[in-house]
Parts: C-alpha cells; sequence; structure tokens
C-alpha cells in the first residue's frame, strides 16, 4: 500500500512517544507520496527534530509512476529516526529487501528480527491475512511493536475490507498492550494526501453495532499501533462477539472492557474540526 499523509502524521507522533530504534520490518514497499519538503514539514509540524537524513526518490513502486518526485518510505524515515528499514514481500518487483510469501510459515531466521513490524494496509491484499498476522507476530521481538492500517471499506479496491472490531479482538486475544485503535475517514478522491477525521475506539460497546456507517463520498480505515506480549504465547485466532458460545462471549467482553483504551500511549494530537462529525460510539479526536 503506502503511507498517506495522515498516516505520516501518525508515524511521527509514534515515534515521538517512543523512537523507532532498531529494525523495522515493513510488509511490502511503501510508497510515500511525498515530496521531501512536504516530508520534513510534516516532521516539524509535529514537533519532532529534523535529522540529517538521506534523500532517496521512489523509482521501482508501482504507485511511483503517478508521483513525481516521491521520496522513498526508507528517505522518509530517516529524516527523523535511525530505525533500520526492511521491506518483505511476495517477490522482487518492487525491489524489497527480503522475499517470502506471508501466506505462509516464516522461516526460523526472520523470528525475532524486528523490533518494530509495520503492516501498512497490505492485509486488506493477502489471501491469508490471520496467518499473516501470526508470523507478524513471529517477527516482533518481545515488548516490541507492530502498527497497522486496514481498509473498512472496499472503494479502493481492497481485496478484503475489514470490521475495527476484527483488530480489538485480534489485539486483546492475542495479549497486546497498550493499545490504541482507531476508525479514519476520509473523502475518497483525497485519500493519500488529504486529512483525515480520527476516532478513537474506547468503548467495547462499539463491538455490538451492526454496521459502521461512513458518509457518502468517505472511505474508512482501522489504524491501530500496540506492544506486543512480553513473553512468547501461542497464537489465538477470534471468534466475532455474537457467535462466540454465551459463556466465552462474557468472559472476552469483560476482559476488553478492562483492557480497551487503557495503557500510557497517548491518543493521536489532532487538530480540532470546526463541526464535530459523529460515527458511532468511537470518540471523535480533530482531523490529521
Amino acid at each position: 500500500m503506502g503511507i498517506p499523509k495522515a498516516i505520516a502524521k501518525a508515524l511521527i507522533q509514534e515515534h515521538k512517544y517512543r523512537e523507532f530504534e532498531g529494525n523495522m520490518v515493513m510488509l511490502g514497499r511503501q510508497s510515500t507520496y511525498l515530496r521531501i519538503d512536504e516530508a520534513r514539514e510534516l516532521i516539524k509540524g509535529q514537533d519532532v527534530p529534523l535529522k540529517k537524513g538521506f534523500v532517496g526518490y521512489d523509482d521501482s513502486t508501482k504507485a511511483s509512476k503517478n508521483w513525481s518526485d516521491s521520496i522513498t518510505e526508507k528517505s522518509f524515515f530517516s529524516q527523523f529516526c535511525n530505525a533500520n528499514i526492511l521491506t518483505i514481500d511476495v517477490t522482487k518487483y518492487e525491489a524489497c529487501d527480503i522475499v517470502h510469501d506471508m501466506n505462509r510459515d516464516i522461516p526460523q531466521e526472520l523470528e525475532g528480527v524486528a523490533d518494530i513490524v509495520w503492516l501498512g494496509s497490505c492485509l486488506d491484499n493477502i489471501a491469508n491475512p490471520i496467518k499473516t498476522l501470526e508470523n507478524a507476530i513471529r517477527i516482533v521481538k518481545p515488548g516490541g511493536r507492530i502498527i497497522d492500517f486496514e481498509m473498512i471499506t472496499m472503494s479502493l479496491s481492497a481485496y478484503i475490507a475489514y470490521s475495527p472490531n476484527y483488530f480489538v479482538d485480534f489485539l486483546a486475544y492475542n495479549g497486546f498492550e497498550n493499545a490504541r485503535i482507531y476508525v479514519c475517514i476520509s473523502k475518497e478522491h483525497t485519500f493519500t494526501t488529504g486529512n483525515w477525521d480520527i476516532f478513537s475506539i474506547d468503548d467495547n460497546k462499539f463491538s455490538h453495532r451492526k454496521s459502521l456507517v461512513l458518509p457518502n463520498g468517505y472511505v474508512g480505515v482501522t489504524y491501530w499501533v500496540a506492544d506486543a506480549p512480553k513473553e512468547r504465547r501461542d497464537f489465538c485466532t477470534h471468534v466475532q462477539g455474537k457467535y462466540r458460545p454465551i459463556n466465552k462471549s462474557v468472559e472476552v467482553a469483560s476482559v476488553i472492557d478492562e483492557w480497551l483504551g487503557k495503557g500510557e500511549r497517548p491518543l493521536l494530537s489532532c487538530s480540532r474540526a470546526p463541526n464535530k462529525p459523529t460515527l458511532g460510539r468511537c470518540t471523535y479526536l480533530g482531523y490529521l
């Protein structure tokens, strides 16, 4: 997929909370849609110091053909952090660093290599997302971070679209800590370069809504960041709330109520909109 402007701001804020260091493994090459001057302005706008990063231009991803002078993902991150960026993809077609099909078990040499894993809207283009999530947990070090955003809507040609509750349950079932989960919406024609309205999911009652209805002409994504368990544990698949056995449903709902929105990770810092939009039981934060 890529790193739209709003997601770029969210990533810079996450680095501000806890610096990106060590290995950051990215699923797929990530087009930035940003020129170097735009990237630097975003970083300064989030009150993060600029570094003397290198400037590399994207000429190998599919999206680069439609964006002149856009910088690579490695160039973008080098402007504000020291993380070593490694990209993993099913083939070398976009010049990735590691070739592996994430639909299949990762090899042993990839276990625990990452301090941070960035999934970057690739689950919505993969046939076996649950295996990919299991692989991500194996790739990241205990206590490391996984960060992701995935499409809620199908209008931007997602292979699979996800309810936000899919990730609420995945993270809770698998013992992630310090999680923040957001619903983000934007106008479809400004998805990559425009502002996004940001809503925080901090109430499990959101899970019991029948649907998430977006305004006409808008697309939505779930953005989340969480810390992996500090000790290895068996991977858990999850079952949607209303289909769990009654005793299990009550147990899981209680755990999620206790867990959701707790932790020291701050909410995204957003600009306030003049008109406060509403979206179910989500808490509106503003726009990025």
